[in-house]
């Protein structure tokens, strides 16, 4: 299941487009979730002693609590860079993204792109695999990894489970039998200790506003609840209030929004009945700023100048959850 031809033909065409002196910078899309963080070490494990250089390179910090405990203990080799140096490198990759997930785009063209969001739009590659029917980016690592018989270590074993369980919610939604077969292989191998603390993190008490705000609109919120605050002390904020939200029955999605310095962030959750929110977010939001994800998951990423210019007053939080509403609900009367 995990080692087919269309992975080993893939394989043989990646080694053949590397050179020994090269030197890679393996790139993620905005802030690295497990699953990128995973796929991108992944990545640089399976290129090791064929290239010159390899760096894993994120333009964003993590801000989720979550994931900052994640890249932490499991040591992903992974470089900040908010002004990259592009002229140090020779070739570029992209994992659990595409190129045109960047606005506005990058000075670069990537020579290769691997994710399993589907793809958006046309633009120049030396070598891609996108497949959407993949839960996780995750698990098209694992297959390369397997496929060239590589060793798989502990924490890598353990960072690859946990960017699949996440991008699948333990294989609950979007969920492909490789999914299925790479978690089956992975959960031996993995750090459970260390998974189960992750799970677990906590959600600082300061939250406890905000998740009592958002508990009052379910009940008046119908089958699609927006809910947006005009200050936020972290984006993490709206990722904790919308997974919880989505767990309520009789919902299509929930979108929780929230104005953190210059940036108003939007996340939103497939809900019991189900809606596809990547499409939603792309449609309704990506002309705005940034958007992206996939059916069960997504978020956005709109500069504050720009709500206010659209909004024509100050930012309140009644003023932004009537409008990302309206924005949202156009998308909801036309797609479902």
């Amino acid at each position: 299941m995990l080692r087919g031809e269309r992975t080993a033909e893939k394989l043989s065409r990646l080694y053949s487009l590397l050179k020994n002196d090269d030197k890679l910078a393996i790139l993620m899309y905005g802030e690295p979730d497990p699953d990128s963080l995973s796929s991108a070490w992944a990545l640089m494990e399976l290129l090791k002693g064929r290239l010159g250089e390899c760096v894993i390179i994120s333009l964003e910090h993590i801000k989720r609590q979550q994931n900052q405990i994640f890249a932490r203990k499991l040591k992903i080799p992974f470089q900040i860079q908010h002004e990259v140096e592009w002229e140090k490198y020779t070739k570029f990759a992209l994992v659990d993204a595409q190129p045109d997930f960047f606005k506005p785009p990058l000075p670069i063209s990537f020579d290769i792109i691997i994710d399993h969001h589907p793809k958006k739009g046309n633009y120049p590659f030396r070598f891609s695999d996108i497949r959407p029917r993949y839960g996780s980016t995750a698990t098209i690592l694992l297959e390369y990894l397997v496929t060239a018989q590589l060793p798989l270590g502990k924490k890598l074993a353990t960072a690859l489970c946990y960017g699949l369980s996440t991008d699948t919610d333990d294989l609950v939604r979007g969920v492909s039998p490789q999914d299925v077969a790479a978690l089956g292989l992975l959960k031996p191998r993995t750090d459970t200790a260390l998974l189960h603390s992750l799970e677990l993190a906590e959600i600082p008490r300061s939250y406890v506003p905000y998740f009592t705000e958002a508990l009052q609109l379910v009940q008046t919120g119908g089958l699609c609840p927006v809910i947006c605050f005009s200050k936020i002390p972290s984006p993490d904020v709206c990722v904790h209030i919308a997974d919880f939200l989505s767990q309520f029955t009789s919902m299509k999605w929930v979108a929780v929004g929230g104005m953190c310095g210059p940036t108003l962030h939007v996340v939103l959750r497939e809900s019991s009945i189900g809606a596809d929110v990547g499409k939603i977010a792309r449609l309704r939001l990506s002309h705005l700023g940034s958007a992206g994800g996939h059916k069960g998951k997504s978020r956005a990423a709109i500069p504050r100048e720009t709500v206010e210019e659209l909004l024509g007053k100050e930012p309140s939080s009644l003023a932004l959850t009537e409008w990302l509403r309206t924005i949202l609900r156009q998308s909801k009367s036309k797609r479902q």
